[in-house]
């Protein structure tokens, strides 16, 4: 795989990412080499993960469906799939340009 946090794959846009759950406010960074999600929840029973697609698809401007976690359910490393929208639609709303 590409070293790059956003990707351009077959049925959409692949997105690299790092989790911080427990944090103190919800945020997004963007590197080169990931997106760092920031965000209150704690990883149990799934939630920091839906809480990672809330916080991506209010970024996004994209509904909560169209973002899934293809990689990484268990791991602060994630991937990312998101069904709807093309790279640079991505890159431009992310700030990545």
């Amino acid at each position: 795989m590409e070293d790059s946090a956003i990707l351009q794959g077959k049925d959409g846009v692949i997105l690299r990412l790092r989790a911080h759950p427990g944090a103190a406010r919800r945020k997004i960074r963007f590197s080169e080499a990931r997106i760092d999600i920031y965000m209150n929840s704690q990883p149990e029973k799934g939630q920091a993960n839906k809480e990672a697609i809330r916080v991506l698809s209010k970024a996004l401007g994209m509904p909560a469906a169209a973002i899934l976690i293809v990689k990484g359910e268990k791991s602060r490393d994630k991937t990312a799939l998101v069904k709807g929208i093309d790279i640079e639609q991505v890159r431009t709303r992310l700030g990545a340009v």
